[in-house]
């Protein structure tokens, strides 16, 4: 799942050759440019982009933690309905952890990344 989501996050600062976007362009691109996904799905792969630490959101502008230059995106490629529903569940998951510990998102996404990184 990871490789497919850094493909669906490099894909708008390749297309625009840059190393930030807005959240705006971010979501117009994966949309309407590439046709991939709907607006709302490009939002909530955006903040699982966010969560997981592909991307950081800063003064309403995009930048990845990875150089999506060193990426070769196949040309075939097209995100999956496995990621798109994966989204949809993990943006659940969070959204009950959040409410249930009265932590923020950002703070539980981190927690699961450093735990992630801790066994990888």
């Amino acid at each position: 799942m990871m490789d497919e989501l850094m493909y669906v996050v490099a894909a708008p600062f390749k297309r625009n050759d840059s190393t930030s976007i807005s959240v705006r362009d971010f979501d117009y691109s994966l949309s309407f440019d590439l046709k991939w996904i709907s607006p709302q799905q490009a939002a909530a792969l955006r903040d699982l982009a966010v969560e997981s630490g592909l991307l950081r959101e800063e003064d309403k502008l995009l930048y990845p933690s990875f150089d999506p230059s060193t990426l070769t995106i196949p040309r075939d490629f097209h995100p999956s309905g496995d990621l798109l529903k994966q989204t949809l569940l993990i943006d659940k998951m969070l959204q009950y952890i959040a409410v249930c510990s009265n932590l923020e998102i950002r703070d539980i996404a981190s927690k699961v990344n450093q735990i992630q990184e801790h066994f990888s």
